[in-house]
């Protein structure tokens, strides 16, 4: 049968989000942080799925090693270079462990027996193999160093079939630097290099070659383009000139030598004449470049240098040179690269996700003028604002181990985000970061390890301690945080896609993060309140909040405080996000009616149920909603009004059970599941049917439960 109602709807509510003065309300509310915590810290973005904690590393010899570039595979593997005083290669498992079937254990290091050397930069040809742009990594000018493409097999062995022995030695001038390597659509490679005719004469200088290793003679007549007025000084780390083939055949490049340039070549390795004067636009420093699908460049630099810089910039420019007045202000956006941890430092990298959007990563300094050094990544909208639904304000920096500089950024065909780079205390090193918009479908109520799937859970109140049987490791686990008596607020309150344990006891919160370990305490509320914690700001952390006699208390961890009228008082508090655009919307039961308050969708009515039902909200059909649904303890049926997929009734349950609906088997949907006298029932939406044991005391608080009123 489907849901009864009344056949007249109750008075709609009053006052409907109506916003209440900050002053007004300043004295029912103190916002207090203890010493050493702030509520506003960044949520962790790093993907738990990779390497555990969104971090890999890896040291190739004992004498340290480095990452200088990165390429993301076709089927998710991650290919780091860099050196240790070889050409050394990294691949990891798109779970972040090591490919053994790369060289057997992941690792491939490449000796120049003549002297040091280092992988500068990397790219992937369509067929797999791996090519890379290496050099000898003395300074000495006059020492003839050398340049060299290395090119291996997917399997990470040199490819002989690549100039007979894989290597192919550069030999354009007494010093051949090469810097970057692009693969054209055709499969024959560019590089760009430092070029440097004799002791004291550089230029920059970019050559062709087909996919054997034989010089390209159709490329500018000669196989390469020399430029004489951009060049730079051998191995300058944050100078690195940028090379990139586009889909159109043409050829742009950035470098910053004694003229800085931004230019454009022709398929033909002439210069371009309808991109700015003469193929050329000088004066704009680049040490990162990326072409939008439109035909539009980007180009990331610093407005001020090292260690003062505090701000960094990206400037747009039209297909023919010309700055995008569309774009931050007069073409060029401004980003205060500052938040808790200090300022940009090192040189960024740019990419752009198919929606539009920036992704600028790099390094920050931990604080102005002392060393120290995390990986920063920043995120833009489309017109050049920062985008405040990605990390603290737009901005994310991360540690690894010791200083860390990030040197590539690379996106994910599902728009999870990759840094790469060096870690000084670990050497090569990845970091994988979970947008907002992603993060939110790996974290069902009630788990606590991080692995996608709700995990067995309750309070036990005679010893204030959490219980709980990880869903994938079994096993069952202890965590003494709380007193009897307290109400339990489990969510995810610094955002790294694991349930925190945390309680509410007259008007104080008191949060133990799951992960790495660390307390919050807020005094948000006071005695009698109904918690609702949830992301109502969109940055992927929860906020606390309150509801009271109708009124909507908000702490939101970006936004700030905020109160809302929305319900009356007897209502049953019913957040979720039920438009699905990242944001938990306000909504009641009232009954058997549902408001609902969407932040994107607008205000909604719906009869479903009746009074003495239990509201279940969940996304039972996987689509990022949250669905309407009731449980009905007289004869143990749910009632779900699925926003993708309709209607559904099933019959799970007897009076006396205590409904727990989450996902169970990490599908992304809410299963159906009732608590039985130290029974679970769970009906998986993948799965099928389990019965496992896992008792609580009678009177424990089930923590899949502690959201059902």
């Amino acid at each position: 049968m489907t849901p009864t109602h009344p056949s007249r709807l109750t008075a709609c509510l009053g006052s409907m989000i109506r916003r209440q003065s900050i002053a007004r309300l300043a004295s029912v509310f103190l916002l207090l942080t203890f010493p050493a915590i702030s509520i506003l810290a960044q949520q962790t973005l790093l993907d738990p799925t990779f390497s555990g904690d969104g971090k890999a590393t890896s040291q190739m010899s004992e004498f340290g090693s480095w990452g200088n570039d990165a390429a993301l595979q076709a089927d998710g593997k991650i290919v780091v270079v860099g050196g240790g005083f070889h050409v050394d290669l990294v691949r990891f498992n798109t779970d972040g462990t090591l490919d053994s079937t790369f060289d057997s254990d992941g690792k491939v290091i490449t000796v120049d027996p003549d002297r040091p050397s280092e992988g500068k930069a990397i790219a992937i040809q369509s067929d797999g193999r791996i090519l890379v742009a290496a050099r000898s990594a003395t300074n000495v000018r006059n020492n003839a160093d050398k340049g060299y493409v290395i090119r291996y097999t997917a399997a990470g062995a040199l490819d002989t079939s690549f100039s007979g022995d894989g290597i192919l030695n550069l030999a354009f001038g007494l010093i051949d630097d090469p810097l970057d390597i692009a693969v054209q659509p055709d499969g024959k490679i560019l590089i760009i290099e430092m070029n440097f005719v004799n002791a004291v004469g550089t230029a920059l200088l970019i050559a062709r070659f087909n996919t054997d290793g034989s010089l390209d003679a159709t490329f500018n007549s000669q196989g390469y383009v020399r430029m004489p007025n951009y060049g730079t000084v051998l191995g300058s780390g944050t100078d690195l000139p940028k090379i990139i083939s586009r889909a159109d055949g043409k050829i742009t490049f950035t470098a910053n030598g004694s003229t800085k340039v931004v230019g454009q070549l022709n398929p033909d390795g002439t210069f371009d004449q309808s991109f700015g004067s003469g193929g050329k636009v000088e004066g704009i420093a680049g040490y990162g470049l990326a072409v939008q699908a439109d035909g539009k460049v980007l180009i990331a630099n610093r407005n001020t240098f090292f260690p003062q810089n505090t701000l960094q910039v990206v400037t747009r420019l039209n297909p023919d040179a010309t700055p995008d007045m569309s774009f931050g202000s007069a073409g060029s956006a401004t980003i205060p690269f500052v938040n808790q941890e200090g300022h940009l430092a090192q040189r960024a990298e740019l990419a752009v996700q198919p929606d539009g959007k920036i992704v600028l990563g790099g390094s920050i300094r931990l604080t102005p003028n002392v060393t120290g050094f995390d990986f920063a990544v920043a995120r833009l909208n489309s017109n050049g604002t920062l985008d405040n639904s990605f990390g603290f304000n737009g901005r994310y920096t991360a540690n690894i181990s010791g200083d860390d500089y990030a040197r590539a950024v690379l996106l994910q065909p599902d728009g999870k985000i990759i840094l790469a780079g060096e870690s000084t205390n670990d050497g090569f090193a990845v970091a994988r970061l979970i947008p907002a918009s992603l993060s939110r479908t790996c974290r069902p109520v009630g788990d606590f390890s991080g692995d996608g799937k709700s995990d067995l859970a309750f309070f036990n109140n005679s010893f204030g301690q959490w219980r709980y049987v990880d869903s994938s490791l079994g096993g069952t686990t202890t965590v003494g945080w709380g007193i009897g008596g307290d109400r339990i607020v489990p969510a995810d309150y610094n955002g790294d896609c694991r349930t925190d344990f945390a309680v509410f006891r007259n008007g104080t919160w008191y949060v133990k993060t799951s992960g790495v370990a660390t307390e919050l305490y807020y005094y948000f509320g006071m005695a009698g309140d109904l918690p609702v914690p949830a992301d109502y700001d969109g940055d992927d952390l929860a906020d606390p909040a309150v509801f009271r006699n109708g009124v909507w208390y908000i702490l939101g961890t970006r936004d700030g405080f905020w109160a809302t009228q929305f319900g009356i008082a007897g209502d049953r508090p019913l957040n979720g996000d039920y438009d699905g655009d990242g944001k938990d919307d306000l909504a009641v039961y009232r009954d058997g009616v549902w408001y609902i308050q969407k932040s994107t969708g607008g205000f909604t009515i719906v009869p479903f149920g009746l009074g003495t039902d239990k509201p279940v909200v969940g996304d039972y059909d996987g689509d990022g909603k949250s669905d309407i649904a009731v449980y009905r303890p007289s004869d143990g049926t749910w009632y779900l009004l699925r926003s993708s997929q309709g209607f559904a009734a099933l019959r799970w349950g007897i009076s006396s059970d205590v409904p727990v609906p989450a996902d169970y088997d990490g599908d992304g949907k809410t299963d159906v599941a009732v608590y039985r006298d130290g029974d679970w029932y769970l009906l998986q939406s993948t799965s099928g049917y389990q019965l496992k044991h896992f008792a609580a005391d009678a009177g424990d608080p089930i923590v899949q439960n502690a959201y059902v009123p």
